[in-house]
């Protein structure tokens, strides 16, 4: 595995969120999660080398179906704590 990186969305990255859900635009899911604008483009991505793992919202993180664990299967928690204050009054108004 390669060391994981946390960086600000680049755009044009693509996420499936589930085995059952289609691969979209994380532009598209940010968008029907109601982030705003301003918030779509400072969100933090954790990656893999290439590849988008997860993204991390206050509150809430989507993993990448690629990544993500079975129920029953040992996994890892990604959760943004200490998100400034303008992320967090941004989503509570969800």
């Amino acid at each position: 595995a390669l060391p994981l990186a946390v960086r600000p969305r680049a755009g044009r990255e693509r996420l499936q969120r589930s085995h059952d859900a289609p691969r979209r635009a994380l532009k598209d899911w940010l968008r029907e999660a109601r982030v705003p604008p301003w918030i779509r483009e400072r969100v933090p991505v954790l990656w893999e080398g290439a590849r988008l793992v997860a993204v991390a919202l206050p509150g809430e993180t989507w993993l990448s179906a690629e990544v993500a664990a079975a129920a029953d299967e040992p996994g890892y928690a990604v959760e943004w704590r200490d998100a400034p204050p303008g992320f967090v009054a941004a989503r509570a108004g969800k």
